[in-house]
């Protein structure tokens, strides 16, 4: 018997394809099975990408509310103070979400590319207070704090996750 699939030809006695598996009296379209398989492939690698924006930007939302640097018993989030930089980064990560969820993915790589760079900035910022200094005869060290690490790694990711997703994307079509 030859296989309708692959061509291999096999005995009779056996109920299937021994090269590709295929069912000896299975029906088989060439055109409807490559295409499914390669579609399902490509949105598998699609929603990773979608699924790891949404993580990066969940990251950004924890760098938020997490302990951006610490010296000694002080943690200092990035809402304390003015709190304009903990607002302008929930903003972002929000607009990431929504644009993954419905699927516009240019804008959601836009906005990632704009939380990258203050983010940039905010670690610039940041990492002059990181030092020591004395006071009254004791040491203190200014050290980053979870917030610090969620922001940079948020960053980096959503942006990564938001390409490929674009990229999932247009492959697929």
């Amino acid at each position: 018997m030859i296989c309708k699939k692959c061509g291999n030809e096999y005995d009779d006695k056996y109920l299937f394809c021994s090269k590709c598996g295929l069912a000896a009296n299975a029906p088989y379209n060439s055109n409807n099975n490559s295409n499914s398989n390669s579609d399902s492939g490509g949105k598998r690698k699609y929603f990773i990408g979608m699924n790891t924006a949404i993580i990066g930007a969940f990251l950004l939302i924890m760098s938020v509310f997490t302990p951006f640097k610490a010296t000694g018993k002080v943690r200092v989030t990035l809402l304390d103070g003015s709190g304009t930089d903990g607002i302008i980064f929930l903003v972002l990560a929000a607009l990431i979400i929504t644009f993954i969820v419905l699927k516009i993915f240019i804008p959601s790589i836009a906005v990632s590319a704009v939380a990258l760079i203050f983010m940039i900035i905010e670690v610039y910022g940041a990492s002059e207070d990181f030092q020591s200094f004395s006071l009254f005869g004791e040491e203190f060290y200014t050290l980053p704090g979870t917030g610090f690490y969620c922001l940079i790694l948020g960053c980096f990711v959503a942006f990564i996750g938001s390409v490929i997703a674009l990229c999932c994307k247009i492959k697929s079509k």
